[in-house]
């Protein structure tokens, strides 16, 4: 379970990432 929430949190930081860079 720990690894799955650990998946999820890096998914959503590279989706951030990318929102951002799309943004800028």
């Amino acid at each position: 379970m720990a690894r799955s929430k650990h998946i999820l949190a890096l998914l959503t930081f590279i989706t951030f990432g990318m929102i951002i860079g799309w943004i800028s």
